[in-house]
């Protein structure tokens, strides 16, 4: 014979399974934001060290292109 509140159990297993994806997912979301923040401002610094060095290397003319 099955526990008289087999069901519930049953429910609420799935409902902590989905709350612990959700808050896993989140966490990875969260971590992947913060890395291509890092990335996008790493990329933001290579690009004006470029820029300073093509300007350095063009005599101080700085034309973009």
């Amino acid at each position: 014979m099955k526990h008289p509140d087999w069901k519930e159990t049953k429910v609420q297993r799935r409902m902590v399974r989905r709350i612990a994806t959700d808050l896993a997912m989140e966490e990875l979301y969260m971590q992947k934001k913060a890395e291509a923040k890092r990335k996008w401002q790493f990329d933001k610094l290579l690009l004006e060290r470029w820029k300073a060095r093509q300007a350095a290397k063009n005599g101080g003319v700085g034309h973009d292109g």
